[in-house]
């Protein structure tokens, strides 16, 4: 176990350099599939917090603020993915911020009616959890969204 945590950590600290945001020559795509390498070396050492966290990051790599062409599927998924690591892990703002991501790209992917009812238990359910960490600025953005969607 120990060695896959040491590969693990070495994979996410080559991800970290990879980011164009670190690095000029960087690829966010490189970046998300070394976070994924990490996330599931992670998991194989059975540390769920980091596989969680290494996931969120691969996520987050597919559709950087600013950065061309997102890719609002694989983002989701990845999220999918670490929404129940979240949940075993007990930290609810990591799992709330984790459902409104997962959410927020869900409704990037459009206006398919079927993905939006998907997307709104999402909302809900961060929103909840937001509340009762008494973390008012992930109310506000939930509901922000959840005007968007006509949900009040």
């Amino acid at each position: 176990m120990g060695n896959r945590k040491s590969l693990a950590a070495a994979l996410k600290a080559q991800a970290d350099c990879t980011r164009p945001d670190r690095d000029p020559g960087g690829d966010w795509h490189r970046a998300s599939l070394l976070y994924q390498r990490c996330a599931d070396e992670y998991e194989a050492a059975g540390d769920v917090s980091n596989s969680a966290d290494a996931l969120a990051e691969a996520a987050m790599a597919l559709v950087p603020k600013g950065g061309s062409s997102p890719d609002w599927n694989g983002a989701e998924a990845l999220f999918a993915r670490a929404e129940p690591l979240f949940v075993r892990t007990g930290d609810d703002k990591r799992l709330s911020m984790c459902l409104l991501a997962r959410a927020t790209m869900i409704v990037r992917l459009g206006q398919d009616s079927s993905r939006l009812d998907e997307a709104r238990p999402l909302f809900q359910r961060a929103r909840e959890l937001g509340a009762r960490l008494h973390d008012d600025k992930l109310t506000s953005a939930v509901d922000a969204m959840l005007r968007k969607l006509g949900a009040d």
